[in-house]
């Protein structure tokens, strides 16, 4: 019986280690691949170190849901802004912390089921896509 219950905790551990490399990954590449385009930072490496480590503490499906939703979040709330200080402020500030969108998306994610924005966000997909295509017919 041991033995079952020491697989188990390797695949844990595997879990943990590859929700780290997920993390690791998507936003080390997005702060490399940005500064490299922009000429500037993109992106904060402190984003790459707190994804680093919500990857190690919730595994990997779970990492890229986090990703996945403050990406969507973020795009949501940057919409709102960009409106708001283009029209009414006529400001050109254009930077935007990206941690608190990280942090919003882990709490979401500790409170529901696993696979759940992944659903979502397909699900959200599909019904925009069906509305283009039925309006090109």
């Amino acid at each position: 019986m041991t033995f079952v219950y020491g697989i188990n905790n390797l695949n844990i551990a595997k879990d943990m280690f590859l929700g780290m490399l997920t993390g690791a990954g998507i936003f080390g590449f997005i702060t490399l691949l940005g500064g490299l385009i922009a000429g500037k930072e993109a992106m904060g490496f402190g984003d790459v170190k707190f994804m680093t480590a919500v990857g190690l503490y919730f595994g990997m499906g779970t990492t890229a849901e986090i990703s996945l939703l403050s990406f969507f979040i973020a795009s949501i709330v940057s919409i709102v802004i960009l409106i708001i200080r283009g029209v009414i402020l006529k400001s050109e500030d254009e930077y935007m912390p990206f941690g608190p969108f990280l942090v919003l998306s882990s709490i979401i994610c500790i409170f529901i089921p696993q696979n759940t924005v992944f659903t979502l966000f397909i699900g959200l997909c599909t019904s925009i896509s069906d509305k283009i295509l039925s309006l090109s017919k």
